[in-house]
């Protein structure tokens, strides 16, 4: 019975960590709430200030590829997850794009102007190029997607 109790408990703590897309964060950690990601500068500065009047802390950092990933702040992790929800429920975001991130590939940050990024990042995939073709609902219509690319 005991060896029963500790086996679920054991599985459903691996199912939380591979489905609550969460990793083990030392106490006190942040993670970003993301928005969604875009190529346009122009389209990521009015998606935040869209989130900024709505009450979130949002930033914009861009990647060396020129991608631009809209945030709706940095927050602890269970913090995070409420604000996921929340701005889904609020029909703020897609819920298809939203997600948590430990930030270390955003790249640099460059809004709000004049706030340093925390933690400036360096790479591996700078000599990299990459395609980014679309963004898709279901896996089929992604499948479907790359045949004809």
């Amino acid at each position: 019975m005991k060896y029963s109790m500790i086996k679920t408990a054991g599985l459903a703590l691996f199912l939380l960590l591979v489905f609550g897309g969460c990793k083990f964060q030392p106490e006190g950690a942040e993670v970003h709430v993301v928005a969604t990601t875009t190529d346009s500068q122009s389209e990521a500065v009015r998606l935040a200030e869209k989130y900024r009047k709505a009450g979130y802390q949002s930033e914009i950092y861009k990647s060396p590829a020129g991608i631009y990933t809209v945030t709706l702040g940095k927050y602890p992790l269970l913090r995070a997850n409420e604000i996921r929800d929340e701005v889904i429920l609020k029909d703020l975001v897609d819920p298809d794009k939203v997600l948590i991130s430990e930030g270390g590939a955003f790249g640099q940050k460059i809004y709000p102007a004049g706030e340093p990024a925390e933690n400036p990042t360096t790479f591996a995939s700078d000599n990299m190029y990459h395609i980014i073709a679309d963004s898709m609902r279901t896996k089929a219509d992604a499948i479907r997607r790359s045949n004809k690319l």
